[in-house]
């Protein structure tokens, strides 16, 4: 039993973890109640969580040892780009590295003058403005250093090398990654 001696979600959730590997009940007592995010999500992998107030006073009970089940779930706040980097294995940075986020729908010199100058970049809305973004990565030579992604972390997502593309067009949400001094 765990009793918070300030109202945190995150170290609630750290404590509930811990418990996952624990034989018998993690019991945390959390006076003041914050965010229940963990306890939602840990319910959805199938642990047997309760929840109970009394006077005020929150009592959350998690058995341990449990059989968790995989699920797909969305995270709200995690961006198309973080998850692009993530599911390509790329970083977005590195140490000090600048990143710019920029539309496909710019216009094509300011598309050019801004990966000029990019040390990454994530280009968004691809979709049939691709032909140009190759050209201008092209004549840039930075055509080597991108990779795109079409429909990221779905179970049909694609990702291949820029330079390896022949189409025009890809799917309006596709992202393409540009690590300019960086390997792929």
């Amino acid at each position: 039993s765990y009793r918070l001696p300030v109202a945190s979600a995150q170290v609630k959730s750290a404590v509930l973890l811990a418990g996952l590997n624990t034989p018998g009940v993690t019991e945390v007592i959390e006076p003041e109640a914050t965010r229940d995010h963990s306890e939602r999500m840990l319910r959805g992998f199938g642990a047997e969580l309760s929840v109970e107030e009394v006077s005020g006073v929150r009592h959350i009970r998690l058995v341990g040892e449990a059989e968790l089940k995989p699920q797909t779930i969305v995270v709200p706040g995690v961006t198309s780009v973080s998850a692009a980097s993530a599911e390509m294995g790329m970083p977005l940075s590195q140490r000090d590295d600048v990143v710019k986020i920029l539309p496909a729908t710019l216009p094509d010199e300011r598309l050019r003058e801004e990966l000029s100058t990019a040390q990454t970049a994530a280009i968004i809305k691809v979709g049939r403005h691709f032909g140009k973004i190759k050209t201008i990565l092209s004549a840039l030579d930075l055509v080597s250093c991108a990779t795109s992604i079409v429909r990221a972390t779905h179970t049909d997502q694609v990702i291949r090398r820029v330079a390896d593309i022949e189409e025009t067009e890809l799917p309006y949400f596709s992202t393409v990654l540009v690590r300019a001094g960086g390997s792929q």
